[in-house]
């Protein structure tokens, strides 16, 4: 026996036969594991069902679960659908199967089931597939049936249909028998086709004949070393990664409660397309193919199908008396085979552009083709690529690829047909795929892209307000920052939307507008001259400022208008204020100290006058603007003066004597001399202590703002308007003379 197995066909012997010694087991193939657990260890390559629930699998393609691939069958007996009727046979065609709701015993009641499709390094479709039990007590058998039509219960109450199964056997439908006896030994895996008419009996069950099953071969466990197909149960307990329970409680499932296997479909049956559909794991009453169904579960399984998609963007040429269309993209190879896929695109003139492997497989063309229509390098063509430059390509379509495509076409043809604004547009693409027969792998699908290109007028205005004040000058600027360092001293307008305008005019509330020219690169640069007429995206920049002796604060406004070029009655304006200011901050202050040129730097001068010793006091007093803004009217005065005498600064008039009137800038300074003669008011202490003598005097300050109308300002901190001189470093001797 041949590996094992008794194959029907003659032919088919031989050929496997003479592949025996070229062909991985399915188990070794490093796809999948086949060990009898759920686990993916070690981590990666091969996968096991826990990548299958998870999502993080490496397969082309599996059954429709949740989660992941793992479809799962309620033990409800309310809900739990299992198989009725004398009809419900596996050698019975699909319409002739029933369903009810109801119990069937634990061993035969399956909790879970799945099935995953992958291509070998040899492009074979090798499938794997798995099912759990909710018991293990006694003998069980398994059923797996792989359907190229849409195979499953019809289980809508509302449906007239309802309790039979949808879909009908087609010629290739590949069933999987496999037997447990008490305590999980598997003695074999036998591999029937769905042959309509070619029955044939099972040369080693025995049995009746039947009319449509035909016997390909029998299979073992997976420990063989060229096994094309081969299954396994668990020999200790499996933790699962899905929802489930067991029988007892717990959510493991029992030991022989896990069948897993797997089948090369591409060696064991060479003639066959491998486009299935459908899936189904089944419970049975024995290992015949007549036997009694019991419980079933099952979900879509596509293993062959193509997608596609498509968007477009048009845009009004640069005439305005058409338009271009740019298309782009994707079309994914759904199934597991390998097929040449053919793109159409259905309006006359159009070509690709672009075609590329969406190696991300994101959908967006953008980033994997060449703008310039050239074959992105860091995408690569798919195989085979032909037709660039013409309205069809065809490429070979790996399992699992998305290519991506740009295209474009150009059209005179303006309509306005939906109630999108706009001229509008459409073109669909048909996405053919062949097997290496030629014949078609699927029915063709399309997808059909619709834009619209508008002629949309649009006009904004970018403006600041920037104030700036020199002491007695208020100037506000217009400003706008172009470079995002520091303002500029322009603003602008822009042209915001895609068609050129017309009469471009620009107003404002306040000042004159300057217009320096057009900025088409928008970085603040004038490039060209303004004519009046604006680009899309292009700006007119433009300045003006104004001054104020009194206000603090402005406010202007600028208006921009332009017509579509296109329609001189379809006109747009905006505008944009800025507002800004300052709040002006003006201060003097007054200093007086002793004039350390007299009294040995105490100020305190004793002379003789009329033949009596007397004391004159000598002061320094120093005015400063230490605002921001001007000051006029600047009175400097003294409580008890004989002469104030100007020594430095801005000239002030001193002819009054005992004070001094001027102007100070911002930062500038006056200083002047100050004598008097003490009386009791100025006399600290008493005469006749002289050593702890001091003569006090006071000086003051009072200035008018040249802004906002003269407001009236004296020094806000007085501390240093005082001077206090002692007298006794002047008459060190004075402690001991008689004080009269």
């Amino acid at each position: 026996m041949c590996l094992k197995r008794f194959i029907s066909s003659t032919p088919y012997v031989l050929a496997i036969c003479m592949l025996a010694g070229l062909v991985w087991a399915v188990h070794d193939e490093g796809l999948f594991e086949l060990e009898g657990n759920a686990a993916d260890s070690p981590a990666g390559l091969p996968d096991d069902w826990e990548n299958i629930a998870n999502g993080t699998d490496s397969a082309n393609a599996v059954t429709d679960g949740s989660p992941g691939g793992i479809i799962s069958d309620p033990i409800d007996n309310s809900i739990d659908m299992i198989f009725t009727g004398g009809g419900s046979k596996d050698d019975l065609d699909i319409p002739g199967w029933q369903f009810t709701t109801g119990s069937v015993p634990p061993k035969d009641d399956l909790t879970d089931a799945a099935a995953a499709a992958y291509q070998n390094a040899d492009g074979d479709l090798i499938i794997y597939f798995m099912a759990d039990r909710f018991a293990v007590n006694g003998t069980a058998q398994m059923g797996f049936w792989f359907f190229q039509d849409d195979v499953g219960p019809v289980d809508d109450p509302e449906d007239p249909d309802y309790g039979s199964f949808s879909g009908q056997h087609q010629n290739g439908d590949i069933l999987i028998l496999a037997e447990f006896t008490q305590g999980g030994a598997i003695p074999d895996v036998d591999v029937w086709v769905w042959d309509e008419g070619n029955g044939t009996v099972d040369p080693e069950e025995g049995g009746s004949a039947n009319t449509n099953l035909r016997f390909v071969g029998q299979f073992g466990e997976c420990n063989g070393a060229d096994d094309l197909a081969c299954a396994v149960s668990n020999s200790g307990l499996v933790t699962p990664f899905w929802p489930r329970v067991s029988k007892g409680g717990g959510s493991d499932i029992l030991i022989n409660g896990l069948f897993e296997g797997g089948i090369n479909i591409t060696e064991l049956f060479p003639e066959a397309s491998g486009c299935f559909s459908s899936f189904l794991a089944e419970t049975r009453s024995s290992h015949s193919v007549d036997a009694v169904l019991k419980d079933f579960v099952g979900g879509g399984f596509n293993l062959c199908g193509v997608a596609a998609s498509k968007s477009c963007s048009a845009a009004i040429n640069s005439s305005g008396d058409g338009a271009n269309i740019v298309f782009n993209g994707t079309t994914t190879n759904s199934g597991s085979l390998t097929v040449t896929t053919q793109v159409t695109d259905s309006e006359a003139g159009s070509t690709f552009t672009a075609a590329c492997i969406d190696v991300n497989e994101d959908n967006d063309p953008d980033l994997l083709c060449d703008d310039s229509g050239d074959i992105a390098l860091v995408a690569g063509a798919p195989d085979d690529l032909t037709g660039i430059g013409t309205g069809m390509i065809s490429f070979t379509h790996g399992p699992g690829v998305t290519v991506s495509f740009d295209g474009m076409y150009s059209t005179m043809t303006l309509s306005d047909t939906t109630s999108v604004p706009g001229f509008d547009f459409s073109d669909t693409i048909t996405v053919d795929t062949f097997l290496d027969t030629n014949e078609p792998a699927v029915a063709s699908t399309t997808a059909t892209a619709d834009c619209s290109a508008v002629g949309t007028p649009g006009i904004a205005v970018f403006k600041a307000c920037t104030a700036s004040f020199d002491g007695t000058t208020a100037t506000f600027s217009i400003d706008q920052d172009f470079d995002g360092v520091g303002g500029d001293d322009s603003g602008y307008a822009e042209n915001t939307g895609n068609v050129a305008l017309n009469n471009v005019m620009l107003s404002d509330t306040v000042i004159s507008l300057t217009i320096a020219g057009e900025d088409h690169d928008k970085n603040g640069t004038v490039d060209a001259a303004f004519d009046n007429v604006l680009a899309p995206g292009h700006r007119v920049i433009f300045s003006g400022s104004t001054t104020s002796t009194t206000s603090t604060s402005h406010s202007n406004t600028v208006t921009a208008s332009g017509a579509n070029v296109f329609n001189a009655s379809d006109t747009v304006s905006a505008m944009a204020t800025a507002n800004c200011g300052f709040a002006p901050a003006p201060a003097v202050t007054l200093n007086k100290v002793c004039d350390d040129n007299f009294g040995g730097g105490t100020g305190v001068e004793l002379i003789q006058q009329g033949g009596v010793v007397v004391v004159r006091v000598h002061n320094i007093i120093s005015v400063s603007n230490t605002g921001d803004t001007a000051l006029s009217e600047v009175l400097v005065g003294d409580s008890d003066v004989m002469q104030l005498v100007q020594t430095a600064g801005p000239t002030f008039d001193c002819t009054a004597g005992t004070s001094c009137t001027g102007s100070l800038g911002v930062g500038e300074s006056a200083t002047f001399k100050q004598s008097y003669l003490p009386d009791g008011n100025n006399i600290l202490n008493v005469l006749t202590n002289p050593g702890s003598v001091e003569f006090q005097n006071t000086a003051s300050v009072g200035a008018k703002t040249t802004f906002t109308g003269g407001t009236i300002i004296t020094d806000s901190d007085q501390t240093d308007n005082t001077a206090s001189c002692p007298i006794c470093p002047a008459c060190p001797d004075c402690e001991q003379q008689p004080a009269n």
